[in-house]
């Protein structure tokens, strides 16, 4: 979907927020350990180069706001003469964008943004200029989905796949279909998130190792819905082997949630905590505070049935203190737990 941004209002224009990862990126990371010390690289587009200094040469001030920190997002600012840059962790950019517009004495509404996913649509939202990127309608299909608004998001991800079958853009069907599970998912439709994710195994780009082990994840979550939870942790265990093969800490924190689910689901608790624990470590380590939050919550639930009250408090109350700061929803749900048991 495009539209026409009128004359008026791009020349209204004085300040573009970028979003980093799935904007100036392809949105893959690759991360390493150099010296005992963390490393993450990301690969950018020279082009994208190119329009800021065009931007900038125009008399445009250009800023970059990020959920993810990183040296490499420094390092290309650096390069680009960009000095707004905001890298915060708990991915705070409503409230980012409203300082630096104040700071620099600009209005909202001449302040246009740039972004791919979920966590932008509130800036989305403010600003007098949103744009997307090319393949962000599968993104705001899940966003949709994020909302509850299921004939939207169904919508949206229908017409994200008639794209993506027109361009013979393979990697985005499987992007697309992988939406439309999560769709299914969240309607108790758990069969057909299963047959639309078998869809997706059979096309070539599924074939790409860290993508087909994020397809038996989440198949696994779908089976594991059903009650089927020996599928869950075959499959968990399948995801588990590939990232372990391929160094992706993201994946391989994916599949240890998974088999905390399927372990839990299967009833040895002990085997479930051990599982989100280091779910848990994982995704502290790597900076994503939000997917630990969810794996906190999960394990309460897990020493809530141990009847453990004292490390389910423990564990919510961390989740709690993560999803604070963002006001994420999930943050009202752990709230609502902690209040149950006192």
């Amino acid at each position: 979907m495009t539209s026409t941004i009128s004359a008026a209002l791009a020349q209204r224009i004085k300040l573009v927020v970028l979003d980093v990862d799935g904007v100036l990126t392809d949105g893959g990371i690759v991360l390493g350990d150099v010296g005992g010390e963390r490393l993450e690289l990301k690969r950018y587009d020279i082009q994208d180069g190119i329009g800021i200094k065009m931007l900038q040469r125009a008399g445009i001030r250009v800023a970059v706001v990020t959920g993810r920190v990183s040296k490499s997002v420094e390092l290309r600012a650096l390069e680009l003469g960009i000095d707004d840059v905001i890298q915060d962790e708990h991915a705070r950019k409503v409230t980012a964008v409203r300082r630096l517009a104040q700071q620099a004495g600009i209005a909202i509404a001449d302040i246009a943004c740039v972004a791919d996913d979920l966590p932008d649509l509130g800036i989305m939202r403010e600003v007098g200029l949103a744009a997307a990127v090319s393949n962000a309608r599968s993104g705001l299909g899940r966003a949709l989905i994020k909302l509850g608004r299921y004939a939207d998001a169904l919508s949206e991800l229908n017409d994200a796949y008639a794209d993506a079958v027109e361009c013979g853009d393979d990697t985005r069907q499987v992007f697309v279909l992988h939406s439309l599970s999560e769709l299914h998912g969240h309607q108790g439709q758990y069969k057909e998130a299963i047959v639309t994710l078998a869809r997706a195994l059979e096309i070539r780009a599924a074939k790409h190792p860290p993508r087909r082990a994020s397809i038996l994840n989440s198949m696994g979550w779908q089976y594991g819905f059903l009650g089927e939870f020996s599928q869950t942790l075959a499959l968990g265990q399948e995801a588990r082997a590939i990232y372990e093969t391929s160094g992706d800490l993201n994946g391989m924190a994916a599949a240890l949630d998974t088999l905390g689910f399927g372990w839990h689901g299967s009833g040895d608790l002990v085997l479930a905590i051990e599982h989100y624990q280091r779910a848990i470590d994982i995704r502290l380590e790597v900076g994503e505070s939000y997917e630990a939050a969810s794996s906190l919550r999960r394990l309460g639930e897990v020493h809530l049935d141990q009847g453990d009250q004292q490390a389910a408090a423990k564990a919510w109350q961390r989740a709690a203190e993560i999803l604070e700061p963002i006001c994420h929803p999930d943050l009202y749900v752990v709230r609502a737990k902690l209040a149950a048991i006192g």
